[in-house]
């Protein structure tokens, strides 16, 4: 069963797109509620509210024969959060003194874009982690882990994603002693880019009662130096042994993470998700957003469990 979520009327008219190009904050987000993959015709006339932005290189699409047309525009003109039109002539008719313009410096402007196979969670998590996907060695993901530390309140777990030590001088797996060297007092727990193993610190393993004694579980393993200690490395299964202990999100900290996930949507003009595998309690959270128009991009969820039944 698929649900339609957070419909409202910044998120009927599809946004638009800036590609390519760092606009100011104003024009970024403006860019992103205004340009629709049809435009939407209001009443003509003149008011305080209309923004015109000009000096484009726009597009968006008309239906011809069941073919869709590129249809080419250089400014565009908006009246309460909605296109008007894009065309010359009608646009210098209703331009005044009292109409705001925006310079769009030559940069393209497309109608917003829908993600047909997304994961809004799993996005939010992701940024709100710390991303080590470019780190060039242990020393530098340290670091990295460091740095986003100062910013997270006192005792949070600190996660991550995306090292590889594929890409590290020796290609060896790192371990724990470079992350306890950070000194953060807390645990610090931080995936592999291809999520079969985890790298974590020596609080993260004393939290999971692993020591020399534990052993490896079903389809998973637990590297060990040569003396038998845990190196702080653990592979597939041995992964949950850490992770179950990961405290539950909080809602104003899940709340936090979805905003970033909206933003960043929104930033890369995606104006639209299909959510491919949500739960119930994020349903709900994406409907209530919807509800108090705190859900600035589309998202159509696909609930397995509700397909299922």
């Amino acid at each position: 069963m698929q649900k339609q979520l957070c419909q409202n009327p910044r998120t009927k008219a599809q946004p638009s797109r800036v590609q390519r190009t760092r606009h100011t904050t104003a024009l970024k987000h403006l860019l992103s509620y205004t340009c629709a993959g049809a435009l939407f015709l209001v009443a003509m006339g003149t008011k305080a509210s209309d923004i015109l932005i000009e000096n484009i290189v726009g597009y968006t699409h008309t239906q011809a024969n069941a073919t869709a047309l590129a249809q080419q525009f250089s400014a565009l003109l908006i009246r309460d959060g909605r296109v008007v039109t894009t065309k010359p002539e009608e646009i210098n008719a209703q331009v005044n003194a009292n109409t705001q313009r925006i310079d769009g410096k030559g940069q393209i402007l497309l109608p917003g874009l829908i993600d047909a196979h997304g994961h809004i969670e799993g996005l939010a998590q992701l940024l709100n982690s710390v991303d080590l996907r470019n780190a060039p060695s242990a020393a530098a993901a340290a670091e990295q882990v460091q740095a986003f530390a100062k910013n997270r309140p006192e005792g949070q777990w600190i996660v991550g994603r995306g090292w590889n030590q594929e890409r590290w001088p020796g290609k060896a797996f790192p371990t724990t002693q470079t992350l306890d060297a950070l000194a953060l007092k807390r645990p610090i727990i931080l995936e592999r880019v291809d999520s079969h193993a985890l790298w974590v610190n020596s609080q993260a393993l004393a939290i999971a009662g692993i020591d020399a004694t534990t052993p490896d579980p079903a389809g998973g393993q637990i590297v060990r130096d040569s003396e038998g200690r845990a190196t702080g490395i653990l592979i597939d299964n041995a992964m949950s042994l850490v992770t179950r202990h990961l405290p539950k999100a909080q809602p104003a900290e899940q709340a936090r993470s979805l905003d970033l996930a909206f933003e960043h949507l929104l930033s890369q003009g995606i104006t639209g998700v299909h959510d491919a595998g949500i739960d119930q309690p994020m349903i709900d959270q994406l409907t209530a957003r919807a509800k108090t128009k705190r859900c600035r991009c589309g998202c159509m969820a696909c609930s397995m469990v509700q397909a299922l039944a």
